[in-house]
């Protein structure tokens, strides 16, 4: 286990080097300049970083309480949350370096935002998993950490017109689970 892991605040000057991050590891133009400035505005200081020296090495994108859910069309069943809506936070994206992977890094990220989110008063966090992720690690990951299932949507990142890793094409069909986890 690599114990020099820095973990800090999402910054305006990171985003550049999320950008090529991104790139490689979600898929190219998942998150162009203007989104991640979005998610530095919807954070509130709950999205974080992991740093092994000067080399990015995981990422924690989280929406503060109430702000996000505008953004959102479809792929959300709000009648299922049952809490008002305006205190459940949103879990965007959580992404670890392979090398970097099974080190509880992504853990650390998550607790990070956790505690930033309860600070603030949220109630909940919404977030959609990846049904598709490899070995199901996605959904392996979020249960473990008190996640359950509300909802799945399919061709959910459809509109997002970037080259999915898993599909190979600028549209990408992979289906969204939508998942809560309840804060105390």
């Amino acid at each position: 286990m690599i114990k020099d892991i820095n973990i800090k605040k999402l910054s305006i000057n990171d985003l550049k080097i999320i950008k090529q991050f991104s790139d490689k590891w979600i898929g190219i133009n998942y998150y162009g300049l203007d989104d991640l400035k979005l998610v530095i505005d919807l954070s509130d200081d709950t999205s974080f970083c992991a740093w092994d020296k000067s080399k990015l090495v995981g990422i924690r994108l989280t929406y503060s309480t109430g702000k996000w859910i505008q953004r959102f069309p479809n792929g959300l069943t709000v009648s299922k949350w049952k809490i008002d809506q305006e205190k459940v936070a949103y879990f965007k994206s959580l992404f670890i370096h392979p090398k970097y992977q099974n080190q509880k890094i992504g853990k650390r990220l998550s607790s990070k935002s956790i505690q930033a989110l309860k600070k603030q008063g949220a109630k909940a966090i919404i977030c959609h998993s990846w049904l598709e992720s490899p070995n199901n690690s996605s959904l392996t990951y979020l249960n473990s950490f008190g996640f359950n299932e509300i909802n799945q949507h399919k061709n959910f990142w459809s509109d997002n017109h970037y080259e999915c890793i898993r599909c190979g094409t600028n549209t990408c069909k992979c289906t969204a689970v939508e998942m809560i986890k309840l804060l105390s």
